[in-house]
């Protein structure tokens, strides 16, 4: 997320959206020139525990999640990026269950319904990574 941290540098932005995290991993935006450029490796999540998403905060990894209210977030960092917002939570529990319109007293378990992790491959790895060219 280094480029993504130089975008917003140069940018009076105070919070980022959706569509620039979609930019940054579809279309390879704000790239140097002749910078090395990466696909991600997507792994399905088995059996996806919110408690373990939320406190997994490595920044190797983009969690994008489909909710039980059919409605899709990312978490990456101690962000949660939704489409239907204009700007970030802070990822915690309590902003998770407002993502998925949870009901008071609606079992947290209950609100994920499918994960996707997408893996940031190291430099050191990218010999078994396709490299994007220009």
């Amino acid at each position: 997320m280094d480029i993504y941290s130089k975008f917003y540098k140069n940018e009076n932005k105070k919070y980022p959206t959706m569509k620039d995290i979609l930019r940054i991993t579809n279309e390879n935006k704000y790239h140097e020139k002749d910078a090395v450029r990466f696909k991600y490796v997507i792994q399905k999540v088995k059996r996806p525990c919110i408690e373990i998403i939320l406190n997994d905060k490595t920044i190797d990894y983009i969690y994008h999640c489909t909710l039980a209210n059919n409605h899709a977030i990312c978490l990456y960092g101690d962000w949660i990026f939704d489409p239907a917002l204009p700007y970030t939570y802070k990822r915690t529990l309590l902003n998770f269950r407002k993502a998925s319109e949870a009901r008071d007293g609606e079992e947290t378990s209950t609100l994920l319904k499918l994960c996707y992790k997408y893996v940031v491959p190291h430099i050191k790895d990218t010999q078994n990574v396709t490299l994007v060219q220009k």
